[in-house]
C-alpha cells in the first residue's frame, strides 16, 4: 500500500486556512465533518485539527495555553493517529502543526519552550508540503471584526479579545509565520486569500495539489 501524504496548513488567525480546507473537503464528502473524519471519496482524504479541544489533554491545554503541552499533544498525536494513518495511505490535512507553536507568543521565544522543542522535534513528522495561507492586515481585521462571538467557547472569546486589543501581537506573530516559511525546507507554497472568497482560494489550493498529483 501506498504511504499517504502529510500536508500541513498553517496562517494567522483570519487568513482563512479552516474555511479554505473545508471547502477542498466539500469536493471529496457530502457529509459533514469536524475534528478527525474520513471521506467517502476514491481520494482518501482525512481533515485533522491540530489541537482538539475535546480530548482531556485539549481541555486542560485549552484553559492553561502553554508550548510545552502543545508540543507533547503533537508529538503523540503524530505517533499515533497521524502516522498509522499516513501507514493506511491517506492525505492528511492537517489545520495547524508545529509552526503554529513555533509563532505562539510571546511563549515561543522563551527559552526553555525552545530546548524542550529541540529535545521532542524527533517525535514529529516531516511534511510533504507545506502552505502557507496569508491575507493583508486590514482584511485580517474586517474578518476578525466579523467573528459571531456568541458561537465561541470562554477560552476562544478571550482570545479573540486579546487578538483584537493587541494588532502589535498579530503583527509580531505574522512576523515569525513569514520567517518559519522562508526557513523551511521541502515544498512549500504560499495562499494569499486577500480579496478572494473561500470557495475561490480553495480552488487554488486544490489546483495546485492535483498537479503535484496529491489529489485526482
Amino acid at each position: 500500500m501506498q504511504y499517504g501524504k502529510f500536508i500541513v496548513v498553517e496562517g494567522v488567525d483570519g487568513a482563512g486556512k479552516s474555511s479554505v480546507l473545508e471547502d477542498i473537503l466539500a469536493n471529496y464528502t457530502d457529509t459533514n465533518h469536524d475534528a478527525n473524519i474520513d471521506t467517502t471519496s476514491d481520494t482518501k482524504i482525512i481533515y485533522h485539527k491540530g489541537f482538539n479541544k475535546t480530548s482531556v489533554i485539549g481541555k486542560y491545554i485549552n484553559t492553561h495555553p502553554s508550548s510545552i503541552l502543545y508540543y507533547l499533544d503533537l508529538a503523540y498525536k503524530s505517533q499515533t493517529y497521524i502516522r498509522s494513518k499516513l501507514k493506511s495511505g491517506y492525505i492528511i490535512l492537517q489545520d495547524r502543526y508545529v509552526q503554529s507553536v513555533d509563532s505562539f507568543l510571546p511563549d515561543a521565544n522563551y527559552i526553555y519552550n525552545q530546548k524542550f522543542r529541540d529535545l521532542i522535534s524527533r517525535f514529529f513528522i516531516k511534511s510533504d508540503l507545506y502552505v502557507y495561507v496569508t491575507v493583508s492586515e486590514e482584511e485580517c481585521i474586517k474578518r476578525l471584526k466579523q467573528v459571531n462571538i456568541n458561537s465561541l467557547d470562554l477560552a476562544d472569546i478571550r482570545y479573540h479579545e486579546t487578538l483584537m486589543s493587541d494588532i502589535n501581537r498579530m503583527r509580531n506573530r505574522k512576523k515569525m509565520y513569514d520567517n518559519i516559511y522562508d526557513r523551511h525546507e521541502g515544498y512549500k507554497i504560499i495562499i494569499d486569500t486577500t480579496g478572494k472568497s473561500a470557495k475561490e482560494s480553495a480552488q487554488i489550493l486544490l489546483n495546485k495539489l492535483k498537479v503535484m498529483n496529491y489529489v485526482s
